[in-house]
């Protein structure tokens, strides 16, 4: 699984990947040194380029600021990636959609949105999902006995998103 790119949140989920046994990667190319620390820190094994990591990867995993979603997502694709691409930025359904529609044909689209803190350190934090079912469990499946606790919300991308938006306005 590579992991786009690993800040914060980013890290904290890396590390509970990796803490339930499964490689995550990331990229140093074009990442600034205290990025790609924090993903070796939290257990990624880092590769010189994205289509390095693609080519090693069933699953990416996007975990960056919102203003790059589309960005990331565009660069994954044209590396020509079939596998699930994960969405899980604080971007608004409308958004998620976009780069649903946009994404290489052949690639499972997974809407996910987080909520709470980063995990980890006795914090659970909540990990909506939304999309086609095989790739909504393979995405779960990666998350089990973790500090993410998954929520499956349906089969539309976008509906993760807009689950999670709500929830803040409650």
């Amino acid at each position: 699984m590579t992991v786009l790119h690993p800040g914060t949140m980013g890290a904290a989920i890396t590390a509970e990947l990796v803490a339930g046994g499964h490689e995550a990667l990331s990229v140093t190319k074009g990442r600034s040194e205290n990025t790609w620390l924090r993903g070796r820190e939290a257990g990624a094994t880092a590769y010189d380029s994205l289509a390095e990591a693609l080519s090693r990867s069933a699953v990416v995993l996007s975990v960056c600021p919102p203003q790059a979603a589309e960005d990331i997502a565009a660069a994954v694709a044209a590396h020509g990636f079939a596998g699930v691409y994960a969405d899980v930025n604080a971007i608004s359904p409308q958004r998620v959609r976009h780069i649903a529609d946009e994404i290489r044909p052949g690639t499972a689209v997974v809407d996910g949105a987080v909520f709470g803190q980063p995990p980890g350190e006795g914090r659970a934090t909540r990990l909506y999902l939304a999309g086609a079912d095989s790739a909504v469990e393979l995405v779960a499946s990666l998350f089990t006995d973790s500090a993410l606790h998954v929520c499956q919300v349906g089969d539309t991308p976008g509906l993760a998103s807009f689950i999670s938006r709500d929830s803040v306005y409650r």
